[in-house]
């Protein structure tokens, strides 16, 4: 995947906050445009890598990444084709677990999917 595509699935940005800490409430204004990725890139994806395809019932996916130029605050994105809106998650950490709950659901409503 192009790097221009892998920065519209994740951004960061620099923040006030400690990392780790509870996430701002209004993070989402934070980002602007999700369909204009950075110039000057962004962080690491260490895992998965981009295009990473799970089978059903496989462990939740955990996505790790390696902050750059003081980073500090994260917006995830993950897509399927059988989804209409992308699941968006805005952190101060640089690991994320797909909590169980969501993890069945997508399992349940997006087989097959891409």
């Amino acid at each position: 995947m192009r790097s221009r595509d892998r920065s519209r699935i994740f951004r960061s940005r620099r923040s006030s906050i400690p990392n780790g800490t509870t996430t701002p409430p209004d993070a989402q204004t934070l980002f602007g445009d999700p369909m204009i990725g950075t110039a000057t890139g962004g962080p690491c994806l260490f895992e998965p890598e981009v295009g990473t395809v799970y089978p059903r019932n496989w462990i939740r996916p955990r996505f790790t990444w390696i902050p750059a130029s003081g980073e500090n605050l994260y917006e995830l994105r993950i897509t399927t084709t059988t989804q209409v809106n992308p699941l968006i998650v805005y952190t101060t950490a640089t690991q994320w677990t797909m909590p169980a709950d969501l993890w069945m659901g997508l399992q349940t409503h997006s087989i097959n999917a891409h």
